[in-house]
């Protein structure tokens, strides 16, 4: 998995939450992550890296953490963390998704494990 520095953090607290990874290396253990928003836990270490703790910012799930967010008792909270790290990325990525996002898309979207459906062309007589 590839990190972008805006990224969602699983919490015990608030569940999924987005968060900029502050670590100067990102294979760092542990990893140090700062919340955003206005919550009094700021600073979270990840000992486990892995996507079940950590996901990019801009993931398949980030509508499901958005919706869940919503739905929680601190919303009003979640969405400014929410409004916030889209501020962070866009100010990082001129507006686009990181390098990372992109490549890290393009690498799921390849599945090698089934072979590639060919059309047979034929020409027209």
């Amino acid at each position: 998995m590839l990190l972008t520095d805006v990224v969602w953090v699983s919490t015990e607290t608030f569940g999924w939450w987005p968060a900029e990874i502050i670590s100067q290396n990102k294979s760092e253990k542990p990893l140090r992550v700062q919340l955003f928003g206005d919550i009094p836990t700021k600073m979270v270490e990840l000992d486990n890296t892995s996507g079940t703790f950590i996901l990019p910012f801009r993931c398949d799930k980030s509508s499901e953490f958005l919706e869940n967010g919503r739905n929680s008792d601190m919303k009003k909270i979640f969405k400014t963390a929410v409004s916030e790290a889209e501020e962070k990325e866009t100010e990082e990525n001129d507006g686009l998704p990181s390098e990372d996002y992109a490549f890290h898309k393009i690498v799921d979207s390849v599945d090698s494990t089934k072979p590639s459906k060919r059309r047979k062309i034929t020409p027209e007589k």
